[in-house]
This record gives C-alpha cells, structure tokens and sequence, in this order.
C-alpha cells in the first residue's frame, strides 16, 4: 500500500482517552470512508474520516495501543488514499447511532447531509469533550448524563425514521439487531471496530458477516 507522507497541522486533547488530529490532506474523502495511517516503527491502523474542509483532513482517535498513543505526538504521518466506500446516501434525514469512537464517520456524515447523533458511553467521564458542540442526544448507563441506559435503549424510544446508521463495538451491533427484530420494520446500514490490517481486501483480518469491512465498511442490517 502507497502512503502520501502528510503534515499534522494541529492535535487537540478530547479528554482522558480521546484526541483527534488535523492533517494537510488535499484529496476530498466521501463521507463513511477511511485511511490507513502509519507512523515509522508501527503498525497502519484505520481511521475513518471524521471531516474534511479545504484541504484539511480531520481523525478522532481513541488511545487504545501503543499507535494510537504515538500518533498524539507526530508531526508528520502516512496516509493512504480513501479506502472503503462511500456510506449509501439517506433520502431522509438520518439519524446516527453512535457508541466510543464509532462516532467519528458520523461527524463527518452530518457535516455533510445533516440528521442527528445519539451518542451513547457508560459514564459522562467517558464522553469526549466535543460532544455538547456536535451531538444531538447523549445516553449514559449510569446516568450520570442525558438518557439513563444505552444509546440503543434511547434510539427506540423515539419515533422510526427512514435511515438509519450504527457504529460501535460489536456487542452494541448485535444487541441493535436484536432489538430491531423485536420491532420489525427498521432499516439500517451499521459499521463497527474490526482489526483492519491491509485496508484493500486482501488479508481478510476484517470479515464480519461473510463480508470484508474494509470494502464493504456499511453493511444493511438483516
């Protein structure tokens, strides 16, 4: 895999576990893709696009290895081209539904078409600071803020709505598709945290479903 060795223009710390990061990056990404980005001595991990402005390329990043970690303090980082595909495109207004960093590609999706995001984490603690700016509805389990449960729990409490998008950790996936059995009549396109190794479809480290998420990052719930 090429990577185009790219500028980091500005890092800013989210809280405890969260930061994201500002990346010179002059080819515009369609909404719901990723990039594979790299840092001399560690691994590539995917990062999906959390926006993009002028030629300007944001990431939220969740510290969870020894990466993650190091891409804190990069002044410089490798890039691959948009990887994945586009998210299907809503005919409605979406609604997004998000746990930890799941979160980022909706950033960016409702920077471009708009809708609301259901956040969801177990604590206030947990939630990154931009969320008052940029969700819509926040749920903790303990309730400590916003809808006390799951953000699942609260998406189900509101009326159906035509499109509907899931990202987060798998046992959040499943327990959405449980629920949306229970119900019947709910479409809904979901993506999730998967070790992600070529990024082209090739090693098939990322298959969820029969499918590759590196090719095919949103998949219709059935």
């Amino acid at each position: 895999m090429e990577f185009k060795i790219c500028e980091v223009l500005r890092v800013k710390r989210l809280g405890k576990k969260f930061y994201e990061i500002y990346v010179k990056y002059e080819e515009e990404p369609e909404p719901g893709t990723f990039a594979m980005v790299w840092l001399p001595d560690f691994e590539a991990i995917p990062l999906s696009f959390a926006g993009w402005t002028n030629g300007i390329a944001r990431f939220l990043v969740k510290v969870v290895g020894p990466t993650t970690a190091a891409l804190y303090n990069a002044t410089k980082v490798g890039i691959s081209k948009p990887l994945g595909r586009r998210a299907p495109i809503p005919l409605s207004t979406p609604t997004y539904v998000a746990g930890g960093v799941g979160v980022a590609p909706f950033l960016y999706m409702k920077e471009k078409w708009g809708g609301k995001i259901l956040y969801g984490a177990r604590t206030k603690e947990e939630i990154p600071k931009f969320i008052k700016e940029e969700i819509d509805e926040i749920a903790t389990e303990d309730g400590s803020i916003g809808f006390k449960g799951n953000v699942v729990d609260m998406f189900f409490t509101k009326p159906k709505t035509r499109d509907v998008y899931v990202c987060g950790p798998y046992p959040m996936i499943e327990y959405f598709r449980k629920r949306a059995k229970e119900i019947g009549n709910i479409k809904a396109y979901f993506s999730t945290e998967r070790p992600v190794k070529c990024g082209i479809g090739i090693c098939g480290a990322c298959t969820i479903n029969g499918k590759l998420l590196c090719k095919e990052p949103w998949i219709l719930m059935s």
